[in-house]
């Protein structure tokens, strides 16, 4: 990943990209969109383009670039959708920095980025209800009295009455469909981040590491602009002309998803400050969910740092959060973790299983 470029080669990088792509003939889009994922340098001076402000030349280059990526979103071609997935990170970064920064250009950056959001936003939400329409997606409720993957009626102390109570049929919902919108408020801000970065989760395994470094940096961002403990985690100077992120606790989650999967793909050391940044986050804003998140992922990697990483258990160790050492906690003492599953003696392993 090149990280030391200056700004005028950050402006060449940025240049060129554009420049290849308009110039490209129908014939060719293929056999472009098979290599673009090897422009990495695009994506670092994109980031670097969204969150400097005091540069007129690169924040000119910002709406070219964003309208760049919606082609690419919309393309219909796979590469180039992912392609412009991968700049999700930066593009919700410098949205929100710019929605919280005094300087006189965050107004234009903001109108261009924020612009690019909605509109792929609104793509996603279109695919979403096409989806639903084709697979008349729905859920069933859970029900005592019916036996699932999940439990066993028969296999627990209900007494007749809990266990028939609630014996009247299957019951189906379907999940509501998302709200388009045509402007991107305050009171939006957060669910369009969600589903934004929802959609980075579900690509997050086919994307580079420099993107995977990024959701990192966006998520200190999100937890340390403007509070104490900023300098901890960002080296750039924002305490004169930011303020903090407003955003709402889901959004939050929703990011961690991403760097929970980068913190074991290549990016151990920016994932694991970038939950450390977010526990504090969670904690000055007393959000439980968060903070049982980040307690769980600090925990396990303070477990693989004292044992070999391969004989780690995978995923999180719930018996280790602080929750879970009170008498009064609502999160079961027997959750599921990969580990309880890999020791647990399976009822077909003891007992004889007829052939009939």
């Amino acid at each position: 990943m090149c990280t030391s470029f200056t700004k005028a080669q950050h402006e060449q990088v940025l240049k060129e990209w554009l420049s290849e792509f308009k110039s490209l003939p129908d014939t060719a889009i293929i056999t472009y969109a098979k290599k673009v994922h090897e422009k990495d340098a695009v994506l670092v001076s994109f980031k670097f383009a969204v969150s400097a402000f005091q540069n007129d030349t690169l924040v000119e280059l910002i709406q070219p670039a964003t309208h760049q990526l919606f082609e690419f979103y919309r393309s219909g071609v796979s590469e180039l959708k992912t392609h412009a997935v991968s700049f999700f990170p930066a593009l919700v970064g410098g949205y929100l920095l710019a929605c919280c920064s005094r300087h006189e250009n965050a107004a234009k950056c903001k109108q261009s980025i924020g612009t690019c959001l909605l509109a792929i936003y609104n793509l996603i939400c279109e695919e979403v209800e096409k989806e639903n329409v084709e697979q008349h997606y729905e859920m069933e409720m859970p029900n005592l009295s019916n036996p699932s993957l999940y439990h066993d009626p028969m296999a627990y102390p209900f007494s007749e009455y809990t266990v028939n109570s609630g014996n009247h049929g299957r019951t189906f919902i379907k999940l509501p469909l998302m709200t388009s919108h045509t402007n991107i408020y305050p009171e939006n801000r957060s669910e369009v981040i969600n589903v934004m970065m929802s959609c980075y989760a579900d690509y997050v395994a086919i994307l580079p590491i420099t993107s995977l470094l990024q959701v990192c940096e966006i998520c200190m961002q999100i937890s340390s602009q403007g509070f104490p403990w900023h300098n901890n985690f960002l080296n750039e100077e924002r305490n004169s002309d930011t303020r903090r992120v407003q955003i709402q606790s889901n959004a939050l989650l929703t990011i961690l998803r991403s760097v929970y999967f980068a913190l074991y793909n290549g990016c151990r050391m920016s994932a694991v400050n970038a939950v450390e940044a977010a526990s504090k986050w969670g904690t000055y804003e007393m959000c439980p969910k968060i903070r049982l998140f980040c307690n769980a992922v600090i925990n396990s990697t303070n477990q693989e740092n004292e044992q070999h990483l391969s004989n780690s258990p995978l995923g999180l160790p719930t018996q280790l959060t602080p929750i879970l050492g009170r008498s009064s906690s609502s999160v079961s003492r027997h959750a599921v973790t990969a580990m309880s599953i890999k020791d647990h003696k399976w009822r077909h392993t003891s007992e004889e299983v007829s052939g009939d």
